[in-house]
């Protein structure tokens, strides 16, 4: 495993579930994954969803851990020193905070 740890925005939760092979690269070796509330609020309320997306979300969902507002740095890096790693847009290009 790469011991990175990853969270996903809304567009890059997209292109996840669409298929992204950089993204799905990326992600394979990753030791944690998480969404945001904010992003899993997001994507649920796009008119356009059918069931099928719905039923792919749900599943998404239970592969990764949805982060709630009340998260703080600390939670985020569950005591390690590691960084976290920031997916955002489409064109998937990650930032490293801490």
């Amino acid at each position: 495993m790469s011991g990175n740890r990853y969270l996903l925005d809304t567009n890059a939760i997209v292109a996840l579930l669409q298929g992204n092979a950089q993204l799905i690269q990326s992600l394979q070796n990753s030791s944690w994954i998480g969404v945001s509330v904010i992003s899993q609020i997001e994507f649920l309320a796009f008119s356009g969803l059918s069931q099928a997306d719905r039923q792919l979300f749900g599943q998404f969902l239970q592969r990764v851990e949805v982060v709630g507002l009340a998260a703080d740095d600390t939670q985020l890096r569950n005591g390690r020193s590691d960084r976290l790693l920031v997916f955002f847009s489409l064109s998937c290009y990650a930032f490293k905070l801490g």
